[in-house]
């Protein structure tokens, strides 16, 4: 039997120190990193089967989140199959350029691209209505994108926003991903 592989990019972008690689981190082996490593790019590969004989081999990129790397982000961006933004909940300035950052690609791809908005450092408040007011979920509405809530220490979270991709993904490629299983 033939084995079919679809590779995909994904790439991950925003402000540097909102817990992007901590996401990738958790999303790929599970586990959080909690010291602070500035990021240039990281380069991941991860294999999902799908059955039936195929397989996903998804190239999750953590890029970086400083502006010393713009042209980078602008080649990520006319090159990624699928985009997580993300932003922290304790950083205004983040929220702002993750919606900079939706919006180049928007304009980039012609919103013909998957996105996540991601708000990432819910741990930090109990009462998440502090932030949910400044216009987040508002945004992402009238974006249609999905926004996820996570904490890059709550694996389950993680994992909720990379399957909101995938799902994304999977139904913008037309791949037939019915039950993914992530092989390690």
């Amino acid at each position: 039997m033939m084995r079919t592989v679809f590779a995909l990019e994904a790439k991950v972008h925003t402000l540097s120190q909102v817990g992007k690689s901590a996401l990738v981190s958790q999303f790929l082996w599970e586990g959080f990193v909690s010291d602070y490593k500035p990021t240039v790019e990281e380069f991941n590969w991860i294999e999902y089967e799908l059955g039936e004989g195929s397989a996903l081999m998804l190239q999750v990129i953590d890029s970086s989140g400083s502006h010393d790397f713009l042209a980078m982000r602008h080649f990520y961006i006319r090159t990624g199959d699928a985009f997580l933004v993300v932003f922290s909940i304790d950083d205004a300035s983040s929220f702002e350029e993750a919606k900079k950052i939706i919006e180049e690609i928007e304009q980039e791809r012609n919103k013909k691209v998957p996105i996540v908005l991601v708000a990432n450092k819910c741990d930090l408040y109990e009462d998440v209505m502090d932030w949910k007011a400044r216009g987040s979920h508002q945004y992402a509405y009238t974006r249609s994108i999905p926004i996820v809530e996570c904490s890059a220490k709550r694996q389950a979270e993680v994992a909720e926003a990379f399957k909101e991709l995938l799902e994304r993904l999977r139904d913008e490629n037309r791949i037939g991903i019915t039950n993914m299983r992530k092989r390690r």
